[in-house]
């Protein structure tokens, strides 16, 4: 830290941004924490965090202090660990998944805008609401190497939300299902497949809002999260959350990515107690086409692990 804030200084910078709302979240986070360590009072952010749902101060005052950090960074293109000065986002003191939630709540909900919560309904206990990645990344599948992603965003294959909503609830199927995803093109193609395999339950469609879908994010009781650094911050704030779902389409169970999309199951667990996880398995040969892995994936390829009280 102090190689980066000269002078003594009590505030730590974050630079520049990276992305969107919610990897922007994921380094004010990272900064919080970091600053929690090293003593700084504020943690300053470039610019806003973003224009519709959190009004965060400039300069975010960090509450509590953390008695030590075990430092863990990811290496840079020479192979070297430092402090990440620029963006706050590649090195990071080390948390549980628990921990990360506890800071989400007292660091952001304080700044999510009043009128966020008030923009949606929220669905009974047999809804499961379903987050989607459209896009640049939304037929990224089997570790392809997307410019500048490098294979850490692949999307889940369909058979993820299948499961989900056909056993999610306690081995049964859920009556009503909120999809949840952005106007980008292209389209995630479980999205089309969704609505064709489930014309028998009541799929409701996004709000077609950055606010009205963060609400549903928000309030949903029963949340299957993908690939996306948005969903996965937005649930760590989700305090009406009974039953999450979530997936690891990474190729390694370490690093960066796994901390940052929280999937260490048994920390999962810890924090969300009845929180079921789905492991995808790298298939070789590579699937041939994206409808070959998004629509034809083999079940016995997709690995379920439950926390005891799910």
């Amino acid at each position: 830290w102090r190689a980066c804030q000269p002078n003594g200084s009590k505030v730590l910078t974050v630079g520049r941004w990276m992305g969107r709302l919610g990897n922007r979240l994921w380094q004010v986070h990272t900064a919080v924490r970091l600053a929690q360590a090293a003593g700084a009072r504020f943690v300053q952010l470039p610019n806003k965090l973003d224009a519709q749902v959190f009004k965060v101060p400039l300069r975010l005052p960090v509450r509590g202090r953390a008695p030590s950090c075990e430092f863990e960074a990811d290496a840079d293109a020479k192979g070297a660990y430092a402090y990440d000065c620029e963006f706050v986002f590649f090195s990071s003191c080390r948390t549980t998944v628990l921990e990360r939630k506890q800071l989400y709540a007292s660091h952001f909900l304080p700044y999510l805008r009043r009128e966020v919560l008030p923009s949606c309904k929220a669905g009974g206990h047999d809804r499961v609401t379903l987050h989607f990645r459209n896009g640049d990344v939304a037929k990224s599948y089997s570790a392809e190497k997307i410019v500048g992603y490098e294979g850490y965003h692949d999307q889940p294959p369909c058979l993820y939300y299948h499961r989900v909503i056909e056993t999610g609830l306690g081995g049964r199927p859920f009556r009503e299902v909120q999809l949840v995803f952005s106007k980008e093109e292209p389209q995630n193609p479980c999205i089309a497949d969704i609505r064709s395999r489930h014309q028998d339950k009541l799929v409701l469609s996004p709000t077609n809002t950055v606010v009205g879908d963060t609400c549903l994010l928000l309030k949903a009781k029963n949340l299957a999260v993908t690939t996306s650094s948005l969903a996965t911050t937005l649930k760590m704030m989700n305090s009406k959350i009974s039953r999450l779902f979530f997936v690891n389409t990474l190729v390694e169970d370490s690093g960066l990515h796994f901390v940052n999309f929280d999937l260490n199951t048994s920390e999962v667990c810890d924090a969300f107690p009845k929180a079921v996880g789905y492991k995808v398995m790298q298939l070789k040969p590579r699937p041939a086409s994206p409808d070959e892995y998004f629509l034809r994936f083999p079940a016995d390829a997709l690995v379920e692990s439950r926390c005891p009280q799910a």
